[in-house]
């Protein structure tokens, strides 16, 4: 199932549009570019073994080596992993955006950027993997829409011959997605894969767990619909 729009409103989500609009000019230039994405990779790629090393501390400098734990983000592992990045990113962080308001809806989304970072170090601190993609910082947004806007409806494409659109509840597709993420967790042929998919759930707890926090005033409201 592919997700087209949440049926909950998302005012004008200025930071939303705007981060995708960035991961998309990122998207482009990574596209275009004569450097190599390995190159690219290490440069701007999360590297567990680099933080973990204490020579590469000295000789990259404390700076480069905190912000990959950000950077990291803005590189992907292709165009299509960059683009349902983005896609996703667009559906689940502008209702998220509007409930927050612009200051927690950043702080969240670097909540889950640097979380996303530190847990795959604690999975493979001695990788020389980058690990890139913004994989778990969507994972969190789903976690967190999940918690705030549970009896909400989301308009999905069906993978099938002839693709037509469904609104399901939010909650089916949410099962189905974690379906997915342990089926290719436990099928994993290495860490180095494994560790991104246990990033995904990972960072989907995290969201749960900050839209429990977040989310609290919302329990006895119903989600704001499209007319």
């Amino acid at each position: 199932m592919f997700p087209i729009r949440s049926e909950v409103q998302s005012g004008r989500a200025l930071i939303t549009w705007g981060l995708c609009c960035f991961l998309l000019i990122c998207v482009v230039m990574q596209s275009l570019t004569t450097i190599s994405s390995a190159a690219l990779f290490r440069s701007f790629g999360f590297v567990p073994a680099r933080m973990m090393s204490p020579v590469s501390w000295s000789l990259v400098g404390p700076l480069e080596q905190v912000s990959s734990t950000i950077t990291y983000v803005f590189v992907h592992d292709g165009v299509w992993h960059a683009l349902f990045n983005i896609w996703f990113l667009g559906v689940f962080g502008g209702p998220i955006e509007g409930h927050l308001g612009p200051v927690k809806y950043v702080v969240s989304l670097m909540l889950f950027v640097v979380s996303s970072a530190l847990i795959d170090l604690a999975i493979r601190p001695h990788s020389v993997v980058p690990l890139v993609g913004a994989s778990g910082l969507v994972a969190g947004l789903m976690g967190f829409f999940l918690v705030a806007y549970p009896r909400s409806r989301l308009l999905t494409v069906l993978p099938m011959a002839v693709p037509f659109p469904i609104k399901i509840p939010i909650v089916w597709f949410m099962l189905v997605w974690l379906s997915l993420q342990l089926a290719v967790l436990l099928d994993g042929p290495s860490t180095e894969v494994q560790s991104a998919w246990w990033i995904h759930l990972a960072g989907f707890i995290l969201g749960c767990l900050c839209g429990l926090i977040s989310a609290t005033p919302m329990n006895n409201q119903r989600a704001k619909t499209q007319s």
